[in-house]
């Protein structure tokens, strides 16, 4: 059974392309990981600017978890892996998503999507909130869907 592990594990091995963009908290890893599902999850278009997977969200990502208490940036470092190596245990033995096709990514981030495990759909909700906040509150993208971006309340006065 070791062998048999191993052997599947060994699809999960190797190293991410190193990101060109000078994150605080994003390993390369997670930059990676979080700009393939971004783009599969919010993908070009022509009505909006930008997507899912660009640098201006992955930024906002990173600034995001650059924020939050140190357990919490421990937990969110860990959802990209979930969804990067959770291949081993949801389809046995495939490769890790990063290393998918671009059919066998929209099956299994489908099956994420479809999921009615608890687990999963809780992991689905925190992916989907931290892509709410990093692409959806651009004021770029707000403008587009023609939502004012600043409550006049919040506004810093200088």
């Amino acid at each position: 059974m070791g062998l048999l592990t191993t052997a599947a594990g060994i699809g999960h091995l190797g190293s991410y392309p190193q990101p060109t963009l000078p994150f605080k908290s994003l390993s390369a890893r997670e930059a990676h990981i979080y700009q393939i599902i971004g783009q599969w999850l919010i993908p070009p278009n022509d009505t909006l600017p930008g997507h899912g997977g660009d640098a201006i969200t992955l930024q906002n990502i990173d600034d995001l978890i650059a924020e939050v208490p140190e357990a919490t940036r421990t937990l969110l470092s860990a959802l990209p892996l979930a969804f990067e190596h959770g291949s081993l245990v949801l389809a046995w033995g495939s490769r890790r998503m990063s290393d998918m096709d671009a059919t066998a990514l929209d099956a299994y981030l489908r099956s994420w999507m479809e999921s009615t495990l608890t687990a999963q759909c809780q992991l689905v909700a925190a992916l989907k909130t931290l892509y709410g906040f990093a692409y959806y509150e651009r004021t770029d993208v707000l403008e587009a869907i023609q939502i004012p971006g600043v409550c006049a309340a919040m506004a810093t006065v200088e």
